[in-house]
Formats: structure tokens, C-alpha cells, sequence
């Protein structure tokens, strides 16, 4: 990758010279997959996919802003063990399908699994 792959150096009508009308239509000509539309869309994908990336590198997997589940935390409440200490591994090693998903919940809204 290299900046001209995002941004083009000789300007443009976009917002800091982006190769697309917007950031999030940028991610998605190469991350089609999170795209959607899905029946259950998880938010922030729709609002800029910088709300839980970011986009000019990261010491986090997946160019995460910050590392599981401190990201998912921050929204979300989430899951414990019996002690009050939320469980330390990543939300996504569950919830695989963070993004959206079309598949409903026992409970009837969406728990963002694939299986």
C-alpha cells in the first residue's frame, strides 16, 4: 500500500484528496465484504468505518483504533465472568460478524454471529 493507493496527490474534489466521495467508500472498494446492506447493520459501519479503525496503521489487529475489547467496551457493555471483570478475550473470537449480519438472534434481534 501507499498513499497515492487512498489518496490522490494531485488533489481532488474529496476531503484530504481521497480517491473516493467519502472515507467510508473508499474502505469499501477494497473491503466489499463489510459493505453490506445487512438486515442487522451494526452502526458505526455506517457512520465511518473510523469509529473502530484507523486508517494510517495501528500496533492493534485489523487497524484497530485500540485493542479488544477496550474498542467494543467503550459502547457496548459487555460480558462477565461472575466477578464483575470482563472477560479479556476479543469479542470477535464470538461475535465474528461485527460488522452486520442477516441472521437473527434466538432473541430476535442480532448478536453479530456467522454461525
Amino acid at each position: 500500500m501507499s498513499c497515492a493507493d487512498c489518496h490522490d496527490p494531485h488533489g481532488g474534489t474529496a476531503a484530504n484528496n481521497l480517491r473516493a466521495s467519502n472515507l467510508n467508500d473508499l474502505c469499501f472498494q477494497c473491503h466489499a465484504e463489510y459493505q453490506g446492506p445487512f438486515t442487522f447493520q451494526h452502526a458505526p459501519v455506517v457512520e465511518s468505518c473510523t469509529k473502530c479503525h484507523t486508517s494510517h496503521g495501528s500496533m492493534q489487529r485489523s487497524l484497530l483504533a485500540v485493542s479488544q475489547p477496550t474498542l467494543c467496551l467503550q459502547c457496548h457493555a459487555g460480558h462477565h465472568n461472575g466477578s464483575g471483570i470482563p472477560l479479556l478475550n476479543g469479542c470477535t473470537s464470538c461475535h465474528s460478524s461485527i460488522h452486520g449480519t442477516d441472521i437473527p438472534s434466538a432473541t430476535g434481534g442480532s448478536v453479530f454471529m456467522d454461525k
